[in-house]
């Protein structure tokens, strides 16, 4: 997920945390940078990512999902294209 804000993040992460979906939050991941359409420049607002992977997309769709019907049904249509196997399972290794 990729947000201009930094607000929204937080309350995503929270509730990520109380379901227990492992995720990683990057802050400006991708920097203030100007760019340019139709020959004139324009100023682009630092990217904020939060990146829920693997089977855990699943798990968020079931459990948390989004509030927005066009994201919702991106995720749906993302998690349906993995087919019958489903996205990689998250591997976990217990070391002494």
């Amino acid at each position: 997920m990729r947000s201009g804000s930094v607000r929204g993040r937080p309350a995503v992460h929270r509730m990520s945390v109380n379901v227990w979906i492992p995720r990683r939050r990057y802050a400006e991941r991708h920097p203030v940078r100007t760019v340019e359409f139709d020959g004139k420049p324009y100023d682009c607002q630092p990217a904020h990512d939060l990146v829920i992977a693997r089977d855990h997309l699943l798990r968020f769709s079931e459990e948390i999902g989004f509030l927005g019907a066009t994201k919702q049904n991106a995720l749906r249509s993302r998690l349906a294209s993995y087919g019958p196997r489903g996205p990689y399972r998250e591997r976990f290794i217990a070391t002494p």
